[in-house]
């Protein structure tokens, strides 16, 4: 298994799956070719800088949780009634 066969398997998934078609220009539809893949981060680092993207990924969000009304917290006054009248 050669150092190509990965990551255009990745490449045929997406365009199975998903339906995207990421070797098509989005300008001209043109067909594109990969030319190689960075597996180094300092390579690509590089190349980021040059293009004046970012370096470093945003920050991540703290997960936030459930909205309270989803949990059942508030009680339905409907289901209010004393259990400990004898049947």
């Amino acid at each position: 298994m050669n150092l190509w066969s990965h990551p255009l398997q990745e490449v045929q998934y997406e365009t199975c799956s998903y339906e995207v078609f990421p070797l098509l220009c989005p300008d001209c539809g043109g067909d594109m070719r990969i030319l190689a893949f960075l597996t180094a981060a300092e390579p690509a680092d590089a190349i980021l800088a040059h293009l004046g993207l970012p370096t470093t990924p945003p920050p991540l969000s703290p997960a936030r949780g459930p909205p309270q009304h989803d949990l059942g917290l508030d009680a339905d006054p409907g289901f209010d009634f004393d259990q400990s009248a004898g049947a």
